[in-house]
Parts: C-alpha cells; structure tokens; sequence
C-alpha cells in the first residue's frame, strides 16, 4: 500500500509506501526499483515509512517520512542524506528563492535555504499551530500555510490567520486543515478533518472559510481534473 505517488519527467513513478520504503517504476523499462532502511549501512533511507515526496528545481527527489525525517535521494552514487533525523514529515514546498520548506507532525515548520547552507525552524510555543500538513500560494500568489491552528498567510516571519465559518470550539483539535488546492475558478478549496471548507476572498486575500455541509468528513486530499470536477479523497480511502 501507499501513501504518496509521484511522477517525474524521466518517465518514472516514484511511489512512498506505509511500511515497504520507496519504490520507483521505470515506464520506459519495465523495472520496479525498492529502496529499504539498513541499520547496517548509514546511506540507507532513513525509515520505511514515506508520507511525502517532491521533486524541486533540479529534478532532486525529497522524501518526507513518518519519523525519519528528510532524504534527498541521490541516484550515483546511491545514497540518502538525512536531514531534522526523528521527525515526522507531512509536506514540502519549494518557493522562488529555490528554499526548500518542510512541514512536520508537532514539530513545525523547516525552511532550508540550500544556497546559504542554512535552516530556520519555526515552532509556536502555542497549543496549536506545529502540525503543518500542507503549504501552498493561493490564488493570488500569496504563502499559505494549512496547519492545526487552521488556515494561515505566512510573510516576513509573521501568520494571519484566517476565520473558519461556522466557528465551532472543535475546529482546531479536529479541524486540522490536511489540504487545500486553488481550482480553474480561481476560489480555493480547503479540506480538513472536520469536511471541505470554501475560501471566500476580500481584496485580494483570503477573509473566510465557508464550510460545504454536503462533505461533513474527514477529508484528505482535493484533486480538480481537467474537466473541472472536483475530486475528494476521504478517511475511508475512498474519492467522490
């Protein structure tokens, strides 16, 4: 089984397992490639189980996992530096600057700059906010960050929060918002434990979460397909 497939533009399927390492199926000749951690050998993946995985800029492949922490797969010669060694990874991000950002399981957000060879660690010393689960621009361009403290803009070291409608006392510790996508529509769809909110956006910038009463569920991930139908996948591993 799997937690996140990915594709590359090598003609390969890069695939994150719930207990089996990272795999990878070469398309163009026919071969399954499996990864696995070795506690004999220390250019091993570091854990076998892979919640994330993103391709940046120069075609680097980075692997999120389940309290391992951060790999970057290096094919020749093949190894996996760690980095934040411990941690449970659930996202990543590449902006402008080609910084690489990771969210994190109550551990909060990394932000690593390759360049300089440095990286900043941000974690809230209140109840909610270090389960990071998904960071994205929204429609407009501007850094969203989708946590248990709900929906957030990040600028400059500093979060907006953004209001859920209709408030209810549950909506952070059940509310942790898992996903969220900007459709063709130009609106953005969140998802979370709670169900599938709408964002409602004043000048230019997210002002509130309106929630869809027909998709009152655990939520994981929002796809929109060519078409423009919205996809849905839920707890129960099942899309609509």
């Amino acid at each position: 089984p799997a937690y996140v497939i990915h594709a590359d533009t090598r003609n390969r399927i890069w695939i994150g397992t719930i207990s089996d390492g990272l795999q990878c199926y070469d398309l163009s000749h026919d071969t399954l490639y499996n990864w696995k951690f070795n506690e004999n050998n220390s250019k091993s993946i570091s854990f076998n189980v892979i919640r994330t995985l993103f391709i940046d800029h120069s075609e680097n492949l980075w692997i999120g996992t389940d309290g391992g922490g951060v790999n970057k797969l290096n094919i020749k010669p093949e190894r996996f530096p760690s980095f934040a060694p411990g941690v449970f990874i659930k996202c990543f991000y590449e902006d402008e600057q080609k910084r690489l950002w990771y969210g994190t399981h109550e551990n909060g957000l990394f932000i690593s700059d390759r360049a300089k060879k440095q990286t900043h660690h941000i974690f809230r010393k209140q109840q909610y906010g270090n389960i990071v689960s998904h960071i994205a621009p929204d429609v407009y361009g501007e850094l969203l960050i989708g946590s248990d403290n709900g929906l957030e803009y990040y600028k400059l070291g500093r979060y907006t929060e953004i209001p859920m409608q209709p408030v209810v006392e549950k909506v952070r510790s059940n509310g942790i918002i898992t996903h969220f996508i900007n459709t063709f529509e130009k609106t953005t769809l969140v998802s979370t434990r709670l169900g599938l909110y709408e964002g409602r956006y004043l000048n230019n910038r997210l002002d509130t979460l309106k929630a869809i009463p027909e998709l009152h569920t655990w939520i994981l991930r929002i796809h929109q397909t060519q078409d423009g139908r919205i996809w849905v996948s839920t707890e129960g591993n099942s899309w609509v």
